[in-house]
């Protein structure tokens, strides 16, 4: 009898000890109140509702027990995960951009989630848009010339037409035109080469000065960025 009050004993404080550290191990380092701000719905590349974030810190109903940042800059912030699944724990990687407006996004495993079941988009570029998927981009324009994986998600070279494109996770997130190349922004028909000044008028905005590069505001959190190569960047307007 006495060892059985012993082991219950034992058992009791086991359950407690385990309750005292299971909140502490869902809120490590403070960070999981930082997907506050992601909390709701969201569709994937082919417009599929097929995330949510639920405001106990869940991803389709899997709670989140731990998330370390990893990494971040001016694009956005990574974290690492670990979500208890049915069959078990599961890490994973949840990229959040600084995109804001209509060009919201977080990448999980490198698949893009954007708020609105189509992309909504200002500017475009040979027809490519920000928030395009990979396979509208090949249905348009084909296998790339080159692929460049130096960095965390792929930036596709057409090199003949002289443009790049970046993705986060599977959706069009930057698309860069050089002076050699024959690409040019869709709504205003200008090139890489044409003035500083012929943007302005044509923008009905201003060149302002940023951390690397110059930039300027063109609307639905777009921003066209003035390179020191005279390239140009179609991208979101970064927070």
């Amino acid at each position: 009898m006495i060892k059985f009050v012993k082991i219950s004993k034992m058992l009791i404080m086991s359950m407690m000890i385990a309750v005292m550290i299971m909140p502490a191990m869902i809120c490590s380092a403070g960070s999981v109140t930082q997907l506050d701000k992601i909390v709701g719905n969201w569709y994937d590349s082919s417009g599929n509702m097929s995330l949510v974030i639920g405001k106990d810190y869940s991803i389709n109903g899997c709670k989140i027990v731990k998330l370390e940042i990893t990494g971040g800059d001016y694009g956005g912030s990574t974290y690492q995960a670990k979500i208890l699944e049915k069959n078990g724990y599961r890490d994973i990687k949840i990229f959040i951009t600084s995109g804001r407006d209509y060009h919201e996004l977080i990448v999980i495993d490198n698949n893009a989630y954007r708020r609105t079941k189509n992309p909504r988009y200002y500017e475009s570029i040979g027809g490519i848009y920000l928030g395009m998927s990979q396979n509208q981009v090949l249905a348009l324009y084909g296998q790339p010339s080159e692929i460049d994986n130096r960095y965390d998600y792929p930036i596709w070279k057409y090199n003949k037409d002289g443009f790049n494109i970046s993705f986060a996770g599977d959706v069009v997130d930057g698309i860069t035109i050089y002076p050699n190349g024959s690409r040019r922004f869709d709504k205003s028909g200008l090139s890489a080469n044409d003035s500083n000044a012929t943007y302005e008028k044509k923008y009905n905005s201003k060149v302002e000065a940023a951390d690397l590069c110059n930039r300027m505001i063109i609307g639905y959190g777009e921003v066209i960025y003035f390179n020191r190569d005279n390239s140009k960047t179609l991208g979101k307007y970064e927070i």
